[in-house]
């Protein structure tokens, strides 16, 4: 699951220090603030407004990071190995941004459960990988987990798999 993604740009034209916020969505809105469902793939993330997922013992069990609204996709045991096959992938990109000036990726993400998926975060166009869960290694914690990384220069959009 990831909640309250983040992108701000640090402009230090004309001398002085800007952040701008580039994204910013918790997942409130039904439009999913622009967020784009890719049709390439095989899944799509789902949005949960109830606080919880389906199954009972993954996810977030009281909500998203700041609010009941988070996204989602389902890794619980029937999706598992299609899931770990590559089989069952889910890709969901940022609304696309300028691409000047140095930027910063925050969000929150949520792995529970047993016989977890990977969790890929990578900048786009360039396809470099920002960030990784895996869940057949990384360990399984049932928290909101914040995640900071600066983004390569010449990122216009953030894309989560």
């Amino acid at each position: 699951a990831i909640d309250d993604v983040k992108v701000t740009s640090n402009d230090d034209r004309g001398g002085e220090d800007k952040e701008r916020t580039l994204v910013n969505c918790n997942f409130d809105a039904i439009n999913l603030c622009g967020f784009v469902q890719r049709h390439d793939d095989q899944r799509d993330w789902e949005r949960s407004d109830s606080g919880t997922t389906p199954s009972s013992t993954t996810g977030p069990q009281s909500g998203g990071h700041s609010g009941d609204t988070f996204m989602f996709v389902e890794a619980s045991t029937n999706n598992t190995l299609a899931l770990l096959e590559g089989q069952g992938n889910a890709t969901i990109d940022t609304p696309r941004f300028s691409i000047g000036g140095e930027k910063t990726l925050i969000f929150y993400y949520h792995a529970f459960g047993q016989q977890l998926g990977i969790l890929k975060v990578t900048a786009q166009p360039s396809n470099a990988q920002i960030f990784i869960f895996d869940g057949r290694t990384d360990e399984s914690r049932d928290e909101w987990m914040e995640v900071i990384e600066l983004l390569p220069r010449g990122t216009s959009s953030v894309r989560f798999q």
